[in-house]
Formats: C-alpha cells, sequence, structure tokens
C-alpha cells in the first residue's frame, strides 16, 4: 500500500476540505440597497459569462473588505472584491462595444447582398 507524504494533495482533495461552509455564510448580512453597483451588469472575461450585481456586504461588516455578490447567466452566484468588480465592469463596456459593432456589421453585409 502506497503511502502519502504530508505535503502531497490527496487525490480528491475537496472532500477533505475542513471549511464550513454553512457556518460562514453571512448571507444574512448582505444588502440588497446602499450600493451604487446594485443592478449593474458585468462581464466576467475569466468565465466568460455576463452577470448581475445583486448584493452587497459593506467592508465594516466583513472586517474592512467589501464584496458584491454577482449572479451569472447561467444562475450560480459569485462574491467579488471592488476591483473585481471594476474590472468585470470595464469588461463589460469594452464586450458591449464589440458586440454593437458585430451587429451593425452584419446589418452593413445584409445591406450588401441587396
Amino acid at each position: 500500500m502506497e503511502t502519502k507524504s504530508e505535503n502531497e494533495k490527496p487525490e480528491r482533495w475537496w472532500e477533505e476540505t475542513t471549511f464550513d461552509y454553512a457556518q460562514n455564510n453571512n448571507d444574512e448580512e448582505y444588502l440588497t440597497t446602499g450600493s451604487e453597483w446594485l443592478g449593474r451588469k458585468i462581464y466576467l472575461q475569466e468565465h466568460e459569462v455576463w452577470a448581475t450585481v445583486i448584493k452587497w456586504l459593506p467592508a465594516e461588516k466583513n472586517d474592512g473588505i467589501a464584496f458584491w455578490r454577482v449572479r451569472h447567466a447561467d444562475g450560480d452566484d459569485e462574491d467579488l472584491e471592488l476591483h473585481e468588480l471594476e474590472a468585470a465592469w470595464s469588461c463589460a463596456k469594452i464586450e458591449e462595444r464589440n458586440e454593437n459593432h458585430t451587429s451593425s456589421s452584419m446589418d452593413d453585409d445584409d445591406d450588401d447582398d441587396n
């Protein structure tokens, strides 16, 4: 029988986590008012998915770090820090411009067929 050293990760490491999600979920402290980001659509480039900011956790309630909960178009939720939110907002503006440019180019192509 093969034994693993202490530094080796088990093959299915996620099953051996000791983090208690239920105990560490401070969802009831998230707010749905009081942030300019609420309701904004953002684009998460690393996931290639659009998301909407649905609630937030002020820094005062979270050891000095604010979080914004976003809901992906596929229904998954994710918490972002401000710098991540700002980056996703910038990506959304770029992605929106690209989509508008692509659709207007397609419209131009349709005109050429006539």
